[in-house]
């Protein structure tokens, strides 16, 4: 009897071995999965954060310039209307032209 329950534990034993392997496998592939959304959501943070950073950083000088030149030729285009400018300065047009 003694040597029967001996045997059953062992197998037993092993069995549960096998299960524990078989879970801390399969906890691994989780785990390397997770990883890789964690990887995955990091870079499309980037990639979405990153170009409206750049935007902020660069566009308020380029719009604040793009304004004085269409400004300087409404300006020109009034003075045309009213009769005190007769022509456009070429500088506007050449810098409107870039």
């Amino acid at each position: 009897m003694e040597g029967n329950d001996h045997k059953r534990l062992e197998m037993l034993l092993e069995r549960n071995l096998d299960y524990a392997k078989k879970t801390y496998e399969s906890a691994e592939k989780i785990r390397k999965y997770i990883l890789w959304l964690k990887i995955i959501n990091i870079l499309k943070l980037v990639l979405i954060a990153l170009p409206i950073i750049l935007m902020l950083v660069f566009l308020p000088p380029f719009l604040k310039k793009s304004y004085e030149t269409y400004d300087k030729l409404f300006q020109e285009l009034d003075g045309m209307k009213s009769g005190t400018t007769t022509q456009i300065d070429s500088d506007l047009i050449k810098n409107l032209l870039k």
